[in-house]
């Protein structure tokens, strides 16, 4: 199962080599988990957009300190300043689409959250394969290690397969979702630790 999934996401495949293979059960939907990884990964760029947006604010904060017209009375007129407008105008914009992206994660959050409480499980579902392997580097010079994690239903036949460094940031990632009460607490705490 491995193997297979792993030929169309290996350069040279012909050098691939397990060297550790770890199962797991999973009491939890396959189809559902990998869905709800889907939604916290868009859930994670979405974040990633509000932090880009709050940096540009930041900056064009900055920019409007430096640029901003001097008024001194009976000497001078407060003329407008081009880099002051603008910088001006880039704040404005970036703050209202701050905005929007924070409704959407905020939605996102929600559906997830609502997904997950349905979705919970004690029965046996299908399992979760860790594998390390060996396998030659795009250039076909050097041996390097890879290592994944696959989400498969009772038989092995569907299988999703993930980096194992992402399968464990998203599942921890949702998992703070899961603990969070509300989707600003959430917020607070991944935006802070400016980690996505």
């Amino acid at each position: 199962m491995a193997a297979d999934y792993l030929k169309t996401e290996l350069t040279h495949f012909d050098s691939y080599e397990p060297l550790v293979t770890e199962i797991d059960s999973l009491f939890y939907s396959p189809e559902k988990y990998n869905e709800e990884i889907s939604m916290t990964i868009d859930l994670m760029r979405t974040l990633s957009k509000i932090q880009k947006c709050s940096d540009k604010i930041q900056k064009a904060k900055e920019k409007m300190n430096i640029y901003k017209p001097a008024y001194i009375p009976r000497l001078y007129s407060e003329n407008s300043n081009p880099k002051y407008d603008n910088a001006l105008a880039e704040k404005e914009s970036q703050e209202a689409l701050r905005q929007k992206f924070i409704e959407k994660a905020t939605n996102q959050f929600s559906i997830i959250k609502q997904a997950v409480k349905e979705e919970s499980s004690y029965e046996f579902q299908g399992w979760i394969v860790y594998q390390k392997f060996k396998a030659l580097n795009n250039a076909g010079t050097m041996p390097l290690f890879g290592e994944y994690n696959f989400i498969c239903d009772r038989e092995f036949k569907n299988c999703e397969g993930y980096p194992a460094k992402d399968f464990e940031t998203i599942n921890n990632f949702l998992n703070a979702l899961i603990d969070s009460e509300d989707a600003d607490s959430l917020f607070e705490t991944v935006l802070k630790q400016a980690t996505i």
